[in-house]
């Protein structure tokens, strides 16, 4: 139904994005992708986590 792979893409193309930034960047990371990476790790594949991930701005 979700394409989780798709979703891993673009989680890991955040987090590429906000490392580059400076302090900024890295309350991103904190307080958004990290979170939603933990979430994917632990092996939650919810509808709400897929939107999550792709509603994150690149």
């Amino acid at each position: 139904m979700f394409d989780w792979k798709i979703a891993e893409e673009h989680l890991t193309a955040c987090e590429k994005l906000y490392a580059a930034i400076d302090s900024a960047g890295y309350l991103v990371l904190n307080y958004v992708v990290y979170p939603l990476r933990d979430r994917l790790s632990n092996g939650e594949r919810t509808e709400k986590l897929y939107q999550e991930i792709m509603a994150t701005q690149l």
